[in-house]
């Protein structure tokens, strides 16, 4: 059973982990809707080593995951295999982990992306 602060923990992280998935991975109204378990439970399959932050190979068997669950955008990056690219685009502090606040910024960097462009200023 886990302590009290580290129930608190987990539901911060819970939380911050499917706002976070939800603003990375959004498309819009044509967006599959992903239930909180779901992204959650991505987030932390991905999690290998429990650290609370994804490492690029982790970051990859995540939007496999959320690919797998239909959600586009993940599917257009799978598709295309555009890891390393996305990774770099969602890691603000350039440290090579993500964490789910750097996740929840990534809102909106996704828009106007295209296999041709993903990797330019015109992917925002």
């Amino acid at each position: 059973m886990l302590s009290k602060s580290k129930k608190s923990r987990s539901v911060e992280l819970g939380l911050t982990v499917a706002l976070a998935t939800t603003a990375i991975v959004s498309n819009a109204a044509a967006a599959k809707k992903l239930t909180r378990q779901q992204q959650v439970d991505a987030f932390l399959r991905a999690d290998k080593n429990k650290d609370e932050v994804l490492s690029r190979a982790e970051f990859k068997s995540f939007m496999k995951d959320l690919a797998r669950l239909g959600q586009p955008t993940a599917k257009r990056v799978k598709f295309w295999g555009v890891y390393g690219m996305a990774f770099n685009r969602v890691d603000a502090n350039k440290n090579g982990l993500l964490e789910p606040r750097e996740l929840e910024r990534a809102d909106g960097k996704f828009k106007n992306c295209n296999q041709k462009n993903f990797d330019t200023a015109k992917c925002q």
